[in-house]
């Protein structure tokens, strides 16, 4: 098995029965943005959540709601997400993430990826390959 297949083989088993469908929806996200497009991390704004895991017909407002809680918790409860400034600086809570005037910068913990070597697993993650 493909390094990139076991790590996504992992996260289906390990995670996706803990988390919540706006929870599972935003961790694809950041991982479509961020390992599958060869980056170790990736600016995303709020508005291409919202757009990317927003249900057809659903209201933008409740959407974006999910979208906070799903990102607060990833965060500070599982521990799968990281959000830094574009200099590095962790914003681990909602209000920091609110005061923060740059772009932020989302990619996935090592609690996901403990194993996982960027160096090593980036060059065979193509278009090729997925």
């Amino acid at each position: 098995i493909q390094e990139d297949t076991f790590f996504v083989y992992k996260f289906i088993r390990d995670w996706m029965p803990k988390l919540k469908d706006t929870e599972l929806r935003v961790m694809l996200v950041v991982f479509e943005k961020t390992i599958n497009c060869g980056k170790k991390r990736d600016w995303i704004s709020h508005r291409q959540f919202v757009s990317a895991t927003k249900e057809r017909g659903a209201d933008q407002k409740y959407c974006s709601r999910q979208v906070s809680r799903a990102i607060t918790t990833l965060i500070s409860v599982h521990g799968l997400l990281e959000a830094e400034t574009e200099r590095g600086r962790l914003l681990t809570t909602p209000q920091a993430r609110m005061k923060n005037y740059g772009k932020i910068y989302y990619r996935l913990s090592s609690k996901v990826i403990p194993t996982f070597s960027y160096d090593i697993a980036l060059p065979a993650l193509n278009k090729a390959t997925v």
